[in-house]
């Protein structure tokens, strides 16, 4: 018997879900972010129409409010796409009609004192005014700076802003007040060319990642721009993708991807190499189980527990994915109006182990 070094591989499980039931909470959930005191930041949006963004706990799911007056004029959001927390505490939330960046105080701890998840089932869907717009950049056109379609933003360590310019093809960099750093990319099907690019985030190094909506690729760049490799092609197999949304990267370097249309979000090694995928798992949601308690248990019965609705523990359109440090990787799944949490577990470094070089390599 020989040795041979055999990495073995993490496993993920699923954790629970946030909201679902029906589009009391979440209305069509397009993004969120999360705040290091835990604040989750939930971006809604229905139809063309209705926006707002709610705000809870992650760990116990407190309700803590809401915001969001639909509109064009300064302070409004009209078809937000994505948020992210800056060091300075602030909300940045990208608004692909006003090709705005606009930046939002929180003040979840101002919410009234009888707020929380039963006082939204006992009064309908209250509205906690829990933020304050204080600011905005950003301006329509397609010069150095220009935004047409802001989709995705996501800061760096230095707290620039790296925004996705979906409908310009291409990717910009600004500082977090809005000065022009850099771009790169153009329309088209080559490396570092765009078709309608979506989301994008950064990994421990600082490399760029950007989803390649009608691609149907993941570009990896070098923050200042510098192709570096593309992953996957069109299609429904392993590894092929149809209109990714989203994509995020661990700290063990595993790349994440919301297939939006395939309804699933499949798992890549550093290199590109399949590792596994999510369907959906979802149970009955904190909320939901309130939900039902106050209306009655018939409806959740008849909503959750008939084989006819099994599908509903599946994604349905998944259009955002983000991490936490502690392994949590949160999906949100945006027709099923929840956030669906699994954790990565233990990822044990690569060691010797006993086997049998004349049989198929273990992997684990």
């Amino acid at each position: 018997m020989a040795k041979q070094e055999v990495l073995l591989r993490a496993g993920w499980r699923y954790v629970k879900s946030i909201g679902g039931a029906d589009n009391i909470w979440y209305h069509n959930p397009w993004d969120l972010a999360l705040r290091p005191d835990g604040v989750m930041a939930v971006l809604c949006r229905q139809q063309l129409d209705h926006a707002k963004i709610v705000l809870n706990t992650f760990d116990d799911e407190e309700y803590l409010g809401e915001f969001g007056e639909v509109g064009t004029r300064v302070g409004q959001i009209a078809r937000p796409t994505s948020l992210a927390f800056g060091r300075d505490g602030l909300l940045y939330i990208a608004d692909e009609l006003t090709n705005r960046i606009n930046a939002f105080t929180i003040d979840p701890e101002e919410v009234a004192a009888d707020g929380g998840v039963q006082s939204i089932i006992r009064r309908g869907q209250i509205v906690q005014q829990s933020g304050k717009f204080v600011s905005h950049w950003g301006t329509t056109g397609r010069g150095d700076g220009e935004l047409n379609g802001p989709s995705s933003i996501v800061f760096d360590p230095d707290d620039n802003l790296f925004v996705v310019d979906h409908r310009n093809s291409r990717i910009q960099k600004f500082t977090r007040d809005g000065r022009f750093l850099l771009n790169w990319g153009s329309p088209g099907t080559g490396d570092g060319e765009f078709n309608l690019p979506w989301g994008i985030t950064l990994d421990h190094e600082g490399n760029v990642y950007v989803a390649d909506w009608r691609n149907d690729r993941v570009q990896k760049f070098t923050g200042d721009g510098r192709f570096l490799a593309s992953f996957g092609s069109s299609g429904n197999d392993i590894g092929q993708f149809n209109r990714p949304t989203s994509v995020a990267v661990d700290l063990d370097g595993d790349i994440y991807v919301a297939d939006w249309k395939n309804d699933r979000v499949q798992v890549l090694a550093h290199d590109g190499r399949f590792v596994d995928v999510f369907h959906g798992a979802a149970t009955l949601s904190k909320w939901a189980v309130a939900a039902g308690a106050a209306r009655s248990t018939e409806i959740i019965k008849q909503r959750f527990m008939s084989e006819d609705v099994y599908l509903e523990k599946f994604f349905r359109r998944p259009v955002s994915v983000k991490l936490t440090d502690e392994g949590h990787v949160l999906v949100a799944d945006n027709q099923r109006f929840r956030v669906q949490v699994y954790q990565k577990e233990a990822y044990p470094s690569l060691r010797l182990m006993e086997v049998d070089l004349e049989e198929e390599p273990i992997v684990v």
